[in-house]
């Protein structure tokens, strides 16, 4: 499994994609993955017709990344499109690949939130992007580091043929990070890193008098790579600790990671400081290659003691200020509203807070201590600032999560617009909940036996990950530790899957011996995700063994086509001509065919033009690319592969005559 970048709208961490759990948010606890499913089938919603266009309601699948210890603004971000949008969200937390149940053509659109990096295939499979290419509803992209691997999203984002793009970079250098020549077409809206956490506005404000600590702040020391805007965050705590003994300042600062603080304990921190530090969020470098960030850490490798100063001389002079992307950070609107005194760098803050009314401006030489000490001893000053934070910022509509949602409606309405109407019901509550599963292909009772283990699994193996890594100071090691728990809570669920996908094969062929697709499959050379793209592609052939069998003036058959060299499964007119199965000329031509490398590839062709009414999520033609890949380095398996996967035409016409599996040889 690749690395898994951090998804981070804000620098400070308290955004941050992958979360452990140690690095839960100050808001509180997440919810698991099948929390999530349950919710979205809980949630209320209207009557849904079997007749598509009597809904006119928009269905839209939400993809998103979370674990219990996601940080608290991911999971109110998520909720967010359920609570308060007007059409109907379904949210599917998962890495790598699509549910292999899952239709897309039952959306009218798909969201891709930001907890996913879609140009990652260990966030999102290949497979999963060649289906929401394929998808020809609306489609939606949240991002928040705009300042990374800005090439490598694009190019994504172009494949995904996405229609909106919901990102952090100011609209003044929008257009130069997605550049207009290389998404056409595409919607370009400037959204916040975070909203006013509505829950905290109706808890009530410590006075000023109990409060115990006059400055709190809490912050993480930022890679050098992100620019010199981004280390404000840790050098205004050193800056302010130097300048604090002089004013006799009780202070509670600090950018260790050990000293970070979480879930309901981080309330009670901002309610116990009169006052918390602050600065922008955000970057001053654009690493649109991911070079620079390359080589910065190379360098750091080898002298793990370089100053910032050399690192920006060396690698990122010229780029340092060149593209800003500094934003707002969610904990300003955290302090607004729990009502602590707001004292901030100096900066724009996306517009939202006005200095001198909604916080105190600190110089970022720190020239002006005097005068923020003042303010911050003066109860009426202190009072009047704070409360206003509050009722401007707070409880303004403007800055909640439903004003985000209410944006995205509108754009989705109006790109939807001029689309066509999806032709296919939409999933019910029920059948979503199986689709979305890699175990809906089960029983009820088994599929949750299992994904409760997997669960059990997974909160182990994250508390035992929590314990080791929390003294661990070297983020190196910390980062190995982090990608290697990725990589073994990856490789048990694509366990299950792989399990799941021989269980959905075999009965849905009615072969209750499991042992020769077992045999067959721990005789092929491939990994673990090749095989279950593999049973993906018996499974479609098991699909369209079941559509020949529907008509009668239709067989199945396969043969090798020589002159284009492809071995070729079609639902063809039963009267064309060829060699049965049976027949050993047949048999033996096809085999040798594929042994001597005559045939480099399989693929599937319907006849539509002849009757055969085609079916949702079955193509005309379509070409199985494992397979392909089997012939070429295990050419002996394919065959036996397929008679697997076509056993009821293997041995009978399945109560229709005029139908049969015959392999032709031309």
């Amino acid at each position: 499994m690749l690395e898994t970048p951090a998804q981070t709208g804000d620098p400070s961490g308290s955004l941050s994609r992958p979360a452990m759990a140690s690095e839960r948010s100050p808001l509180g606890p997440a919810i698991s993955s099948s929390e999530a499913v349950l919710r979205t089938a809980a949630s209320p919603s209207p009557r849904m017709s079997s007749d598509p266009t009597e809904d006119h309601q928009k269905h839209l699948l939400l993809l998103c990344d979370y674990h219990p210890s996601s940080a608290g603004t991911i999971v109110e971000h998520i909720l967010a499109f359920q609570r308060y949008s007007r059409h109907r969200v379904w949210v599917l937390s998962r890495l790598g690949d699509l549910p292999p149940g899952l239709d897309l053509s039952r959306f009218d659109g798909i969201i891709l939130h930001y907890s996913l990096v879609i140009s990652y295939d260990s966030f999102l499979g290949k497979s999963a992007r060649a289906a929401i290419r394929r998808f020809k509803g609306f489609k939606a992209v949240f991002i928040q580091d705009d300042y990374r691997w800005v090439n490598r999203t694009v190019s994504a984002m172009q494949y995904l043929r996405v229609n909106a793009i919901f990102c952090l970079a100011p609209q003044n250098v929008v257009d130069f990070v997605y550049s207009p020549k290389v998404l056409p077409g595409v919607r370009k809206l400037t959204v916040l890193a975070g909203y006013v956490p509505e829950q905290l506005t109706s808890i009530a404000p410590k006075p000023y008098s109990m409060r115990s600590v006059d400055i709190g702040y809490r912050a993480r020391k930022l890679p050098a790579w992100i620019g010199a805007h981004a280390q404000e965050k840790w050098l205004i705590a050193d800056r302010f600790l130097q300048d604090a003994p002089r004013y006799g300042l009780r202070c509670d600062v600090s950018y260790r990671e050990e000293d970070r603080i979480y879930g309901e304990h981080w309330i009670e921190f901002l309610r116990d400081c009169r006052a918390v530090l602050g600065s922008e969020s955000g970057s001053s470098v654009c690493d649109f290659t991911g070079e620079i960030q390359e080589r910065v850490e190379a360098h750091e490798r080898r002298d793990p003691n370089v100053s910032f100063e050399v690192l920006r001389e060396f690698y990122f002079k010229d780029a340092d200020g060149r593209v800003m992307m500094n934003i707002i950070s969610p904990r300003c609107f955290e302090a607004a509203a729990l009502r602590s005194l707001m004292i901030l760098y100096e900066g724009n803050y996306s517009g939202v807070l006005v200095p001198w009314r909604h916080y105190v401006p600190l110089r970022k030489d720190h020239s002006n201590m005097d005068e923020v000490v003042a303010v911050l001893r003066d109860q009426d000053r202190w009072a009047e600032i704070v409360e206003c934070a509050y009722r401007e910022i707070a409880l303004n509509p403007r800055y909640t999560f439903r004003s985000m949602v209410e944006e995205f409606d509108e754009v989705a309405d109006q790109v939807t617009a001029g689309m066509p109407r999806r032709l296919v019901p939409s999933y019910d509550e029920a059948g979503f909940r199986t689709a979305s599963t890699i175990l809906g292909v089960a029983s009820r009772g088994w599929r949750i036996a299992v994904g409760e283990l997997g669960a059990a699994f997974e909160r182990s193996l994250q508390s035992s990950l929590v314990r080791l890594i929390a003294p661990i100071k070297d983020r190196r090691v910390r980062g190995f530790l982090k990608r290697a728990y990725f990589a073994v809570v990856g490789a048990f669920e694509r366990s299950i899957a792989i399990t799941c996908e021989v269980w959905a094969l075999l009965r849905a062929t009615r072969d209750a011996n499991a042992s020769g697709t077992l045999e067959l499959l721990s005789r092929l050379r491939l990994p673990l995700s090749k095989k279950l793209a593999l049973l993906r592609e018996l499974r479609s052939l098991l699909s369209l063994e079941s559509l020949a069998l529907e008509h009668d003036a239709f067989r199945l058959r396969v043969w090798a086509d020589f002159a284009e060299g492809v071995l070729r499964v079609e639902a063809m007119v039963s009267g064309d001509s060829g060699a049965s199965l049976d027949e050993p000329s047949g048999w033996t031509r096809v085999s040798e065919g594929v042994s001597c490398g005559k045939i480099c590839s399989v693929r599937w062709r319907i006849q539509d033009a002849w009757g055969l009414a085609p079916r949702p999520g079955i193509p005309d033609e379509y070409e199985f690319p494992v397979l392909s890949e089997v012939l070429g380095t295990q050419p002996a398996l394919v065959l036996p592969l397929i008679q697997q996967a076509l056993p009821r035409l293997a041995t009978s016409a399945g109560g229709h005559t005029s139908t049969e599996t015959t392999f032709h040889a031309t």
